[in-house]
């Protein structure tokens, strides 16, 4: 699933058209910053798209509102340090290619948005996820910037669930190199629920019923009837015994929070 990441930019601006090209729309700006923090809760770290733009090219598609069959023209990313520079052209040739420019021209619109796929990121003590690598897949000129549409409101909802998970009590007694990793296991179980778990089939009408296993004969005790039965020497088992079950509390208890997280 490709997700959005957007911001106000109030960098990006429209240039003079070329009258040799009366199509094309030019425009600058910058289509993602790094070290700020969207309404879903990722923060793009710096350097995140490097490898994503040396790997498969510069140039991308100009969507309209992330609207996959609704493209307005195209960009190139020009640079990458200090922020995600771009620089493109809308398709006059569009009718929102048209409407973009237009409206960019006048300042109706000044935002621009990201669409990626998340390769490798991790998570702080708040549950915020610092973005480290992700492809590029395009942009968009959007009126509000990660505003409140069904996708949006689906990171917004993760990200409060994240920043919950992060208070858990068994999560807060981990080193930080374990909470991040038990984070992003979180974070992806959770997007698994969020698509639907496959219902098992039921079982064929026609199988043959089977019959309930016979229970295990009881042994007699050891020993003369006047002699109690030998007890076992104590061992180490005991102890080791002792140890597992505390640690099937602890997780007994950690589920519980999970759940009870989950469920508010």
């Amino acid at each position: 699933m490709v997700e959005v990441k957007g911001r106000v930019c109030a960098q990006i601006k429209a240039l003079p058209a070329d009258p040799q090209h009366s199509s094309r729309g030019p425009f600058e700006g910058d289509l993602s910053t790094y070290g700020n923090i969207d309404l879903g809760g990722d923060i793009c770290e710096a350097g995140c798209f490097n490898r994503s733009v040396a790997e498969q090219g510069s140039h991308r598609p100009l969507l309209w509102q992330h609207r996959q069959d609704d493209p307005i023209g195209s960009f190139d990313v020009v640079s990458t340090e200090g922020s995600l520079r771009i620089k493109g052209e809308f398709n006059l040739d569009t009718e929102h290619g048209r409407a973009g420019y237009s409206l960019l021209k006048h300042g109706d619109i000044d935002g621009l948005s990201i669409g990626y796929n998340a390769r490798d990121y991790s998570y702080d003590r708040d549950g915020v996820r610092h973005l480290l690598d992700v492809d590029l897949m395009e942009g968009s000129l959007v009126t509000f910037p990660m505003n409140p549409q069904a996708r949006a409101e689906a990171k917004s909802r993760r990200h409060a669930r994240m920043s919950r998970f992060a208070k858990c009590a068994f999560l807060t007694k981990m080193s930080d190199e374990e909470r991040a990793q038990a984070l992003a296991e979180l974070d992806q179980m959770d997007g698994e629920d969020d698509e639907g778990a496959p219902v098992d089939p039921e079982p064929s009408r026609d199988a043959p019923a089977q019959d309930p296993p016979e229970p295990p004969e009881k042994e007699e005790p050891q020993g003369t009837p006047d002699e109690p039965p030998a007890q076992p020497e104590s061992t180490d088992t005991e102890q080791s015994e002792s140890e597992v079950a505390k640690v099937f509390r602890e997780v007994g208890q950690a589920l519980i929070e999970l759940r009870n997280l989950m469920e508010a």
